[in-house]
């Protein structure tokens, strides 16, 4: 029976991101999944700064640059068909480097996660193999695969089963995990087409959420001449299978007729609000779709997969590596529930705007809007809708804790020629104590040992002539003003960064960082995590 460290089940855009941060971890990791070849059309539009942070440590961010670009602003029409509402990006400089939203092309992010996996020695991918059952005991997971031209099952085994297997997930199923409604559920059509260049022109420029009760609709400004058409679907309406080009057309025809682009890709959905009531049974954790979904106004869907995938790795790696105890395994529900739970009803409640279809109430909600605003549609930053950690392995007495750390391009100066980068290029995947400000040679040797307790990379901000800094760390100057300034408003000089780029907590001295170093220290044993029932 073939051993391995991780198995994941499902090699969608979650499965294949796991995959690429685990084996980059040194782990020893196989994928099955029972399709011949990724799925060719597009389904997520939406990629947020936090994903293509994720991309980035994958190794593939820059080969995506070709199909990506920037999410354009969303304005909500009214039922007169006036702006009531307006989301933006927050404007530069940019946080995590990364603009905070993009559009893109799905097929070609999954290509690019897999030529990229398929290149690693450490992963062991096996197509057209379904998992047909799993067990596991106090030691060990074992799942039966259903091989291409097999006609038995054969059993393989490992540490631990990630289930990245979908909304409609076996492996949660056989585990009798059922899912939490949320309380959202509605029929949606979505159209894709490839529109002609003489005809871009004339449609909007922007994102526009139609929130007209006679049908609502979303129209979204894909990458090059992708243009995506989100339909409302009304009672009596077909709400799956496939549907004939003589239906869809007079649905796009406001916007699009034949002859003036080509169809590419149509599929009807129930954009659910669901989120499993338990991530963990002893071995086996679930991830992305197969744990949660989300409604697509807010382009979360598969960013919260990303974002399960990087918390999964780096406790995975230390728990497997005996640098963190199993126990720390259990911080990755009670991180993610609450953090997904909230990002979902953030983005069902712009579904219910949109969603509104008794035309009294939608005028009442128009005049609602524009009163909240003062008369005047203003714009809401997008990301300033999207939570930070609320629990687990932060220390939320400590400023800045569960917020994203910062990622700032730096130039790191070293003997020779210093190289400029952004801050995680360097940090690698790892733990980081970051320092602002010069410090002594025996502060810089203090800080030395702190981070060397918690495996983190210390990095020396602002302190380019400083011997004493760069003697320990790694000694930067920060290109644009985003690090300081943050660690400023938190009145603080040190933070320490998770892996996965969320802040355990910020301190304002040497002191209260050594008590930080104690705490994470504890918690990475598992100690204040609340462990689950097995």
């Amino acid at each position: 029976m073939k051993h391995y460290d991780v198995i994941i089940a499902g090699y969608g855009p979650t499965g294949a991101t796991l995959a690429n941060l685990l084996v980059a971890r040194g782990l020893q990791v196989a994928v099955f999944d029972k399709l011949p070849d990724l799925y060719p059309l597009p389904r997520a539009i939406g990629i947020d700064h936090e994903g293509l942070r994720i991309m980035q440590e994958v190794g593939v961010a820059d080969e995506l640059q070709d199909v990506i670009a920037p999410y354009r602003p969303s304005e909500y029409r009214g039922v007169d068909g006036q702006p009531i509402l307006r989301l933006d990006a927050a404007p530069a400089p940019h946080r995590l480097g990364w603009a905070p939203n993009y559009v893109f092309n799905q097929p070609a992010l999954e290509r690019a996660l897999r030529n990229r996996l398929s290149k690693q020695d450490a992963a062991h991918i096996f197509l057209e193999a379904e998992v047909t059952d799993n067990g596991q005991d106090a030691d060990s997971v074992w799942v039966d695969v259903k091989l291409k031209d097999e006609t038995e099952v054969t059993r393989f085994s490992c540490a631990y089963l990630i289930a990245c297997d979908g909304g409609a997930s076996p492996i949660r199923k056989r585990l009798g995990i059922e899912l939490e409604d949320l309380g959202f559920d509605e029929a949606w059509l979505v159209i894709d087409a490839i529109v002609n260049d003489e005809k871009l022109a004339q449609l909007p420029d922007t994102q526009v959420q139609y929130c007209e009760p006679d049908r609502p609709c979303t129209f979204v400004v894909g990458p090059g001449n992708h243009r995506r058409w989100e339909v409302m679907l009304l009672a009596g309406e077909q709400n799956s299978g496939d549907y004939p080009e003589e239906v869809l057309w007079p649905m796009l025809s406001r916007w699009l007729k034949p002859g003036e682009g080509r169809l590419w890709r149509h599929a009807a959905y129930r954009f659910h609000g669901l989120v499993a009531r338990q991530w963990r049974k002893g071995r086996i954790l679930l991830a992305g779709d197969a744990a949660h979904m989300t409604p697509p106004f807010m382009a979360q869907g598969m960013v919260q997969g990303m974002r399960d995938a990087l918390n999964l790795a780096w406790k995975l790696e230390l728990v497997l590596k005996k640098v963190g105890s199993d126990a720390l395994l259990d911080s990755y529900e009670q991180e993610r529930h609450p953090h997904v739970v909230a990002t979902t009803r953030a983005a069902m409640e712009l579904g219910r705007i949109i969603c509104e279809r008794d035309a009294d109430k939608a005028r009442r909600r128009d005049a609602d809007l524009r009163a909240k605003q003062g008369g005047v549609v203003k714009t809401t930053i997008r990301q300033n809708m999207i939570p930070g950690l609320t629990s687990g392995l932060i220390d939320t007495t400590a400023p800045g804790a569960g917020t994203l750390f910062p990622q700032p391009h730096v130039t790191v100066h070293e003997p020779g020629e210093p190289r400029s980068g952004w801050l995680d290029q360097f940090v690698q995947g790892s733990a980081c104590l970051l320092s602002v400000g010069v410090v002594s040679e025996a502060e810089s040797d203090r800080l030395h040992d702190l981070a060397q307790r918690i495996n983190a990379t210390l990095v020396c901000i602002d302190a380019e002539d400083n011997r004493a800094s760069a003697r320990s760390g790694i000694c930067v100057t920060e290109e644009g003003a985003v690090m300081a300034p943050w660690l400023e408003s938190l009145n603080c000089r040190y933070v320490i960064s998770r892996p996965d780029h969320y802040v355990y907590g910020a301190a304002p001295d040497l002191a209260a960082l050594e008590n930080l170093v104690n705490r994470y220290v504890r918690g990475l044993d598992g100690e204040g995590v609340k462990r689950q029932a097995n």
